[in-house]
């Protein structure tokens, strides 16, 4: 997409050319069809300032962009490809000096940082703003000027926000100023709880806070992500700091949500968020150093704690019971008030295997989630990846060594400040935290599966609860689980196979043979000619095999069974491929994030080798020509083996059956992926 935006009365200069841009459309956040709600909040006995041009400036800018970002969709549902996830996006704005802000490092910084922010290509063009619009009321409490605070807070009334405030003022004895977003009544009242809530229990402290309305007005968002809202919330601290002659700001979130790694693919893209990634806030502090002559530093000073030790800072300060009235579910708008969690989202995830770490339970009621993820059925969807994802992530860094976690996730690079003088030193840090995350989790699990042993023995838990699929998944873990190996292996023309305690044998087939080539090499991908010709090294330092134009000569597909290969590709198929190419979309976004030359170009293959099948396979009005290329009769082949020995196996032995059903990702690239580490004998 291709979006251009004019703000309030900003110009539309003749070199943008407005003819090349698909979609036109204004922002007005002022008179009867505004469309932004700009304005800090009016607090009782204040005096109303206004803040310097530089801070107003910033501050709008960001207005801008959050309403910008809100109003552009990237692509929806419709958009099973992934091509509109990126959008090209040109901001004329209105500022009080636009001849500072269309200076080339101030562009330069802008875009860096917000390309990484939303993955979005950004353009501003500055022209001189009237009068009216320079200002914001900003009302500062005049008793919190003489009262010399020395830290703003971003506060959202989350848990780590929260214990970022407690942590800040308690223990480190500093005095922070409260700084809120308001983009819906629902955070406003929650906002004012806490912060009341903190005044009465540390009296010693005011805890003033200042609120920004910022949000759209008239229509819903077309994007929910919101990627550029840490932007906003960044300029309105940084605004007030620099009003207030403070250089620090605090934005509080746990390292494991701050890190950003995917531990599963479906956070790659909307679901992820860099709202306090050390390399966002990085580039946004280069942005400061260039706008304020003062030094202002945004930090997240929670960087290196896991959610439990996160939470651990209100128990330790004698507060825990604050912990009910906070919210950290990204799905909580127009949820009700008994359960204003939804408990399936990643931040819900997080907060209760947190909360349960820390020992605080009772003050984070499992009542109070929509979804109980341990003991109540979780839908095929978002709710069962996350959860599942979040324990295998787990249970792989607890697998690997600190040296290890750089090469299973190159993400973590980026968290490094280049500039840093000890690299090594926040690497080792940064290494602890993952392996305490581990540690935590998993503690957890071991806690609940021994809290609910008799109801799992009693089999009166759901099956597709988490705690039903890790007794099932982790046979050497649970105590329930039994101590024999786990079979896959061939005698003659007879397979054994064991699982869980339960034996079968069944007769040889081609699929049988697939199938154990996948369970050996778990969590590698393997292409469908690999599978026909048994080729199973996988040929890249990653596990995945690179395919190249040869392979299809050279792949023995004299071994294909004709009668196995429909004539036509069916609706069933189409669906395959979208779903092939929009996971292979969201590994391409993430590999081109951390800068993969490698992994880039091998998933490009990847997408144009699918792209080319649908495009080769589809004749006049769309209707789909008889199959003639050897990587889809290879991936018709391989499905049709490995379905009829899945449905054999239904029928011989269930509960395999029901685990490769869940473990099994077939496309053009298969590969078992089982919720936790399962060793084969094969």
């Amino acid at each position: 997409m291709r979006a251009l935006i004019w703000c309030d009365e900003a110009e539309i200069p003749a070199a943008v050319g407005a003819e090349s841009w698909s979609v036109q459309k204004p922002i007005m956040s002022r008179g009867p069809a505004a469309t932004l709600n700009l304005r800090a909040q009016n607090l009782v006995e204040t005096v109303l300032t206004s803040v310097s041009s530089r801070a107003s400036d910033l501050v709008r800018i960001a207005a801008y962009i959050y309403a910008a970002d809100q109003d552009l969709s990237r692509g929806g549902v419709a958009d099973v490809y992934g091509r509109d996830w990126r959008r090209h996006i040109a901001l004329c704005l209105p500022v009080s000096d636009p001849v500072f802000w269309q200076q080339d490092v101030i562009q330069s910084r802008l875009v860096d940082v917000l390309s990484f922010l939303t993955e979005d290509r950004w353009e501003f063009y500055f022209s001189q703003a009237p009068p009216a619009v320079h200002q914001i009321p900003l009302p500062v409490n005049e008793r919190t000027l003489l009262a010399t605070p020395d830290t703003v807070i971003l506060f959202s009334g989350g848990a780590d926000s929260l214990s970022t405030a407690v942590e800040a003022a308690i223990e480190r004895g500093e005095r922070p100023v409260l700084v809120s977003h308001r983009p819906a009544p629902q955070f406003d009242a929650r906002q004012h709880h806490l912060a009341d809530a903190l005044r009465q229990r540390f009296p010693q402290w005011t805890f003033p806070q200042i609120g920004f309305w910022v949000h759209r007005k008239g229509s819903d968002s077309a994007d929910s992500s919101q990627r550029s809202r840490a932007f906003l919330f960044a300029s309105l601290g940084a605004a007030v700091a620099t009003e207030l002659d403070i250089g620090r700001v605090l934005l509080g979130d746990n390292g494991i949500i701050s890190l950003n790694l995917p531990f599963t693919g479906q956070l790659v893209g909307a679901l992820a968020s860099r709202s306090t990634h050390p390399a966002f806030l990085r580039l946004f502090n280069d942005l400061l150093a260039e706008v304020f002559p003062r030094p202002i530093q945004v930090t997240n000073p929670l960087l290196f704690q896991t959610r439990a030790e996160v939470l651990n800072v209100l128990q330790d300060a004698g507060c825990a019971e604050l912990l009910q009235e906070t919210n950290s579910c990204s799905r909580g708008r127009g949820r009700p008030g008994v359960t204003p969690h939804c408990g399936f989202c990643s931040q819900c995830v997080d907060r209760r295997f947190g909360a349960i770490a820390a020992g605080l339970e009772d003050h984070d009621l499992a009542e109070r989630y929509g979804l109980d993820i341990f003991t109540q059925t979780l839908p095929i969807g978002e709710a069962r990846t996350v959860a599942e994802s979040y324990v295998r992530f787990a249970r792989r860094l607890k697998e690997l060594s600190d040296e290890q976690y750089f090469d299973e996730y190159p993400q973590l690079y980026d968290c490094i400040d280049p500039r840093e003088l000890a690299p090594h030193e926040t690497a080792s840090r940064l290494a602890a935290l993952l392996k305490q995350h581990a540690n935590n989790v998993l503690d957890v699990v071991a806690t609940m599966v021994a809290r609910y042993s008799p109801e799992l023995a009693a089999g009166v838990i759901p099956e597709d609860s988490l705690l039903r699929l890790v007794v099932g998944g982790v046979s050497r873990v649970v105590a329930e689980s039994t101590e024999e190996s786990n079979i896959f292996m061939q005698e003659g023309k007879i397979w054994t196979l064991v699982f869980r305690g339960h034996t079968a044998r069944v007769n040889d087939s081609r699929g049988l043979n697939h199938l154990v080539g996948l369970l050996r090499h778990p969590g590698q991908q393997f292409h469908v000619i690999s599978m026909i010709s048994g080729d199973w090294a996988p040929s890249g330092e990653d596990g995945h095999r690179r395919i190249t134009s040869s392979d299809a000569l050279d792949a023995g597909l004299r071994r294909i069974d004709p009668s196995a290969a429909e004539p036509q590709i069916d609706d069933q198929a189409r669906a395959e491929y979208k779903m092939e190419l929009d996971d292979l979309q969201e590994r391409l976004n993430a590999a081109e994030m951390r800068n993969d030359r490698d992994d880039v170009a091998q998933l490009e293959q990847q997408i144009d080798f699918i792209i080319k099948e649908l495009r080769s396979a589809a004749g006049r009005g769309g209707r789909m020509r008889p199959v003639r290329d050897a990587g889809e009769k290879a991936r018709q082949a391989v499905h049709a083996a490995i379905n009829r020995s899945l449905k054999s196996l239904r029928v011989s032995h269930p509960l395999l059956g029901r685990h490769l059903d869940q473990a099994l990702k077939l496309g053009f690239f298969c590969s078992y992926e089982p919720d936790f580490l399962i060793t084969w004998a094969t």
